[in-house]
């Protein structure tokens, strides 16, 4: 019976050590499908580093289309030669570099500013360079920045002797006295320019105007509408003003208006009305032009004579605000980013043939992988799913073989 036990014995043993045997099998195939995993993970990985770099290289060339396709739209409106056209293709990437804009946004502002009716070349750049850094400055977009630079230069440029800066200064300096932006100006200071113009209002006391009463209208477009309001009523309201004013008629007239400048004569207005809702009313015509009168009486008319001061000094103003936000870092990045996309903007500006050849060669081959990808993504799928099943059936397998054994060697022990 020893001799029976011991021989019980060594046979436990000996199926102990084939199932040993067994679970250093299962774990080496386990460690083959985690392989299989750490393979798939790094062809995913070389696989997508594959496609971002062909992503930059798309990015590279849909900047170099979408860069022509504006200066093409230029071109229907400059009709210049071939090499005044390279011209202003260099002067927008100069002036993207110096801006941090994006050398299309540029482009597509300079054919804004040319539809504006600033066909000059020279004199279109200089408005771009101007609307561009009074965008950054304003932290406005570059097509709102422009239309207010344009719609100013259409009307008071006499007056600011065609100078594009001199009109960004104060837009920006009217921003900075008002509560406003330069999207809000940009929109409503077009209607009051002509009227403002004719009343012989110069550009940067309407600027001071309209900061003063947008501090107390809520908005700027209530602001200049209550502006408008005023001077319509100057121009048309004189018979009015003749029943309502008497002998004070000559207080409500374009020459006083012109002569005493806005502040002075509603001053002068205040006085003869008493600031009689019901008169001021009768006069202006729209509740509009009374409640910005009775909003800036308020105060006895000290922050409209105030502000209009202040905005007359204006130089420089929009540079020093370009400045602090180009040295931010954002600035700064945004910079960096325009200037490396122009380089390649700057190859296909320098070597047009051969970048739309190499482009012509590139659209192919991404015409071609575009048509096999997803045949090419279908394979790999497949391959990488039959790869883990076949893995997964092997290791099910040897795990169930050795966990039957394991039972048989349990109970022939017990």
């Amino acid at each position: 019976r020893v001799r029976d036990g011991l021989k019980g014995v060594g046979s436990s043993s000996k199926n102990l050590d084939k199932a040993n045997a067994s679970l250093k099998k299962l774990q080496a195939t386990t460690g083959g499908l985690s392989g299989a995993f750490r393979n798939a993970t790094a062809n995913v990985g070389a696989f997508l580093g594959a496609y971002v770099g062909f992503n930059l290289v798309v990015g590279a060339t849909r900047n170099v289309i979408d860069f022509n396709r504006a200066i093409a739209e230029v071109q229907t409106i400059a009709k210049v030669s071939a090499p005044r056209l390279l011209e202003i293709k260099k002067g927008m990437l100069e002036i993207s570099d110096a801006t941090g804009k994006s050398a299309i946004d540029a482009t597509k502002t300079f054919y804004q500013i040319q539809s504006a009716g600033i066909t000059d070349v020279v004199q279109a750049q200089r408005v771009l360079q101007a609307s561009l850094r009074l965008s950054v400055g304003s932290l406005a977009d570059a097509e709102t920045s422009t239309l207010a630079l344009t719609k100013a230069l259409a009307i008071y440029g006499d007056e600011l002797k065609g100078d594009p800066t001199t009109a960004s200064d104060i837009l920006f300096r009217g921003v900075e006295l008002g509560q406003t932006n330069m999207q809000e100006l940009a929109m409503s200071i077009p209607m009051v320019l002509g009227p403002a113009k004719a009343m012989g209002i110069s550009f940067s006391d309407l600027t001071g105007q309209i900061a003063s009463f947008s501090k107390r209208a809520g908005s700027t477009s209530q602001a200049v509408t209550q502006l408008n309001s005023i001077f319509t009523a100057v121009a048309k309201k004189q018979a009015t003003a003749r029943t309502v004013l008497k002998e004070n008629a000559h207080l409500f007239t374009v020459q006083a208006l012109r002569a005493k400048g806005l502040t002075v004569f509603m001053k002068d207005l205040s006085v003869a009305t008493g600031n009689n809702v019901e008169t001021l009313n009768k006069l202006f015509g729209r509740k509009e032009a009374t409640t910005g009168f009775l909003s800036s009486a308020s105060d006895g008319f000290r922050d409209l004579e105030e502000t209009v001061k202040s905005a007359r000094v204006s130089l420089g103003a929009s540079g020093r605000a370009f400045q602090e936000i180009a040295n931010s870092i954002g600035g700064q990045a945004d910079i960096l980013r325009a200037r490396l996309t122009n380089i390649v903007l700057r190859f296909a500006v320098n070597g047009e043939g051969a970048v739309v050849s190499t482009l012509q060669t590139m659209n192919g081959l991404i015409q071609s992988l575009s048509e096999n990808f997803n045949r090419i993504a279908r394979i790999a799928t497949i391959f990488f799913v039959a790869t883990i099943i076949g893995k997964g059936v092997t290791a099910f397998r040897i795990l169930r073989t050795e966990f039957i054994k394991m039972q048989v060697t349990a109970i022939w022990l017990r």
